[in-house]
């Protein structure tokens, strides 16, 4: 159990620097070691890192609470990698920005998601209180 945890740690990090690289690239496309890298390379990667996320969250069975201080976690690193990124002067060439209103309905769906994780967390908490 405890070696799945440290793997899917791993995981996780990897998957965090990927994201964050891409959102860098997204945000800076003129920086001199990143000019080469095609804007449909930076959508592409950023819907696969999604993607492999969304995978790994369902095959990858792991304790509730973990995952829930995971996604609480993620949804405001990215955040806050945002109001960083646009407030060093960078400019998303792909549309993620504060203004997207889809950025806003995937932070809205990752928060129903959470408080139902919540939820579920807190029913089971009470389950083995009274039983």
């Amino acid at each position: 159990m405890l070696k799945q945890h440290i793997k899917l740690i791993k995981i996780q990090i990897g998957i965090m620097i990927l994201f964050t690289l891409l959102l860098v690239i997204d945000y800076f496309p003129d920086l001199p070691l990143l000019n080469a890298t095609p804007k449909y390379v930076v959508i592409f990667g950023i819907l696969g890192v999604i993607l492999i996320g969304l995978i790994l969250g369902v095959t990858i069975h792991h304790d509730d609470r973990i995952t829930l201080k995971w996604q609480i976690g993620m949804m405001f690193y990215l955040l806050g990698l945002i109001a960083v990124l646009t407030l060093l002067g960078g400019e998303s060439s792909v549309g993620i920005a504060f203004d997207n209103y889809a950025l806003w309905v995937v932070v809205g769906i990752s928060s129903i998601e959470i408080l139902n994780r919540w939820r579920k967390i807190k029913r089971s908490d009470n389950a083995t209180k009274n039983g």
